[in-house]
Formats: C-alpha cells, structure tokens, sequence
C-alpha cells in the first residue's frame, strides 16, 4: 500500500502543475478553426479494464461537434494555423484493494513563437489545460474515467466558447 501511496503522491503533484484555465490561456483560443483530437494510447491496464483510446476519441469529437467546433483531421490541422490539437491523455494504476487511481487531462497544443527570436516556428506549446487526480471502483473504472474525461472536454468546450461564440445554424 505504501507503493500506492506513493503513486498517487506523484500524480497529485503532476497533474496539478500544468493544468491551467483562465483568462490568458483562454485568450490562446481565440480564433481557433478547430481542432484535431489526440488521444494517447491508454496502457495496457487501462484497456485491460475496459477504456480504449476509441473510446475517448469517439466521446470527445462528438461533443466537440455537438456544439459545433470543427474537428480537424490530421492534415486539416497540419495546414491551419497554430496546428492545434486537443490531446487527452489517462493514466491508471490498480491498487490491490479493488479500486483504479487515475489521472486524466486534456490540453490544447499549438505552435508558438519564442519572443525574443520569432525564426522560431516549429515550437508546440500546451496553452490550455486541464485535468486532476481520481479514484474509481474497479467495476465501473471505464464508465467513471470515460465521464470524468468529458467533464475535462466541457470545460475546454466552455472556454473555447468563451472566446469563439457559435451562432447556431438555422
């Protein structure tokens, strides 16, 4: 149990010090034609419990849609500018006691320019996140990582249109 302590000693500290929504990163959205959806490939435990980055691709670009943000595909994003993606990423670990500890998070990347020498072009920056830590019973780990990963997505969706109002289509 002290390994477990442990673990979720690190992903406390890692997953609170990147995740950042506020008026200057949502100001980084601003403009955006839309994004491209990364998910990184859950481990092997993950998908072993029931959670597939198919899963998590499916869920996010329909609710991108459903609002109306544009989901870009590879090469769409590779020529729109900043290249944006919106990656998602999950993190789980089996304790012994029937629980799953997890970590999720979903960021914005785009290209930036160094000030102080803008030949610089080629830099991706993450300039929008968020994400925390959890704890989900072993039974309903992928249904309770699944929502808590949506929640993560609504609250990008909330500032991208924060920044980007969508007139609804008549």
């Amino acid at each position: 149990m002290n390994k477990m302590l442990a673990v979720v000693v690190v992903l406390l500290w890692a997953g609170g010090a990147g995740a950042v929504d506020d008026i200057l990163t949502r100001a980084t959205l601003k403009g955006l034609e839309g994004v491209w959806v990364l998910i990184e490939e859950p481990d092997q435990e993950t998908i072993a419990g029931g959670l597939t980055r198919e899963q998590l691709e499916t869920d996010t670009e329909l609710r991108l849609r459903k609002v109306g943000i544009k989901v870009l595909t590879f090469d769409e994003a590779a020529r729109t500018p900043g290249r944006p993606r919106l990656y998602v990423n999950v993190t789980t670990i089996k304790s012994d006691g029937g629980f799953y500890v997890y970590y999720g998070s979903v960021a914005l990347i785009q290209s930036a320019l160094l000030e102080r020498n803008q030949n610089i072009q080629t830099l991706m920056a993450e300039t929008w996140s968020t994400g925390s830590v959890g704890i989900v019973g072993e039974s309903g780990m992928a249904q309770g990582v699944r929502g808590r990963v949506g929640d993560f997505v609504d609250e990008f969706i909330n500032a991208y249109l924060s920044v980007n109002p969508i007139t609804p289509q008549r």
